[in-house]
């Protein structure tokens, strides 16, 4: 829930800080999420501001908003990043922590949710739930429903798109080409293969790639790709009639490639790669 007081902010171990100007017409409070907006402003995280939330941090400095209650122009930060300069009573540049692991008040979290991105839809409450929210940072100690510690600003395996590569082996078996398990032990969203191929084959075929069963073939991902020439082959680009650029695969199921057409013994080198994301 927002708040509109000052908040006592536990923070260990941050080795960044930062000065910024605050919006017009915006009051800032010391331990608080605020957001860098469209224009460079520093704002208070709200609905408003999610979208626009170019930088997040946590704010440093004590207010010196005396009167009126909020900023009365822009800030503006001097040669030498001081921290504040003074517009009737009001501070226009608030210091901030950029990184650091931050005591957090939650909605709601388990010691299950460690590791995972939690993001924040105002200026005070996180949770892992993504909607309408902003990321800031990733849960690192379970306290209780209600608290946690985060690392401000980074994000681990759970966060972001993972690449993964590997050789074509040359086979007509059924995921012959390659076999990959899922590696996460997870179910993950498989954004986009390319498949590289460096040596052509000296006959016509095409190979399909897909997620299936070990050494099993499909073609949801890629159907058909001809092998006859050497070049940068993609699901996006070169989906063909069965392939849907995106497939999900669970734990136990496989990322195969598999010599549709065309004949085992023509040459054939290249190297598969992989860019997915955990989905659950």
């Amino acid at each position: 829930m927002a708040v509109t007081v000052e908040k006592i902010l536990e923070i260990k171990g941050w080795t960044k800080e930062w000065s910024f100007p605050v919006a017009s017409c915006e009051t800032i409070y010391k331990g608080t999420i605020a957001v860098l907006d469209d224009d460079g402003y520093l704002r208070n995280l709200s609905s408003t501001y999610v979208t626009q939330a170019k930088v997040v941090v946590f704010v440093a400095d004590g207010s010196a908003n005396a009167s009126p209650a909020a900023t009365t122009s822009a800030g503006s930060v001097s040669g030498t990043l001081e921290v504040g300069s003074a517009v009737a009573g009001d501070k226009t540049v608030r210091l901030c922590y950029l990184d650091g692991f931050i005591r957090a008040t939650f909605t709601s979290t388990t010691q299950a949710n460690i590791g995972k991105t939690q993001y924040a839809s105002d200026n005070f409450t996180v949770d892992e739930a993504q909607n309408s929210g902003v990321k800031i940072g990733t849960l690192m100690t379970y306290i209780d429903a209600d608290e946690g510690w985060i690392e401000l600003n980074k994000f681990y395996q759970h966060d972001g798109t993972i690449f993964y590569k590997q050789a074509i082996t040359r086979s007509s078996t059924a995921g012959g080409l390659f076999n990959i398990l899922n590696p996460t032990g997870a179910t993950i969203m498989i954004e986009k293969v390319v498949v590289d191929i460096t040596t052509a084959t000296s006959a016509a075929g095409t190979i399909d790639v897909g997620v299936a069963a070990t050494l099993t073939s499909n073609d949801a991902l890629i159907d058909g790709v001809a092998t006859s020439t050497t070049g940068v082959k993609n699901s996006h680009k070169n989906a063909g009639t069965n392939g849907t650029h995106l497939a999900k695969a669970t734990s136990a199921q496989y990322i195969t490639g598999t010599l549709a057409t065309g004949a085992s013994g023509s040459l054939l080198a290249g190297t598969v790669g992989i860019w997915y994301r955990y989905w659950e």
